[in-house]
């Protein structure tokens, strides 16, 4: 038998890890007859900051002019995310997005963008 199992001071290792729980606003500008999605990389989140995604804040009640779709959850490494998803459909999008096909996309694409993607693909 090993020695350390016939020892009396055995060492524990007690590492917890912490999850965070954040809740996200995610604001979609759509292109009605084209199936098109406005995404650009003027983010604040740390672990996504250098892929294409849509507008995102953190939660709040201030949301007018925006269609809720869905409230779905996400997990991302240690962080828990509790995302609330809005649209709108316009011809008018603001200069610092780039309009990306829902169907057929050649860029790769993280998972968190691919679910979002999957969301609004009801509305067409």
């Amino acid at each position: 038998m090993c020695a350390y199992f016939k020892s009396k001071s055995k060492i524990k290792f007690n590492r917890k890890i912490k999850i965070q729980s954040k809740s996200y606003d995610i604001f979609c500008y759509l292109k009605k007859n084209k199936k098109q999605i406005a995404l650009t990389k003027n983010n604040d989140l740390g672990f996504l900051k250098k892929f294409n995604l849509p507008k995102i804040k953190k939660r709040s009640t201030k949301n007018k002019n925006w269609k809720f779709l869905c409230n779905y959850k996400n997990s991302i490494s240690n962080k828990k995310l509790n995302i609330n998803l809005y649209y709108k459909f316009s011809s008018k999008i603001p200069t610092e997005y780039n309009l990306y096909s829902l169907n057929k996309n050649n860029e790769f694409i993280p998972s968190f963008t691919k679910k979002i993607f999957k969301q609004i693909s009801h509305l067409y």
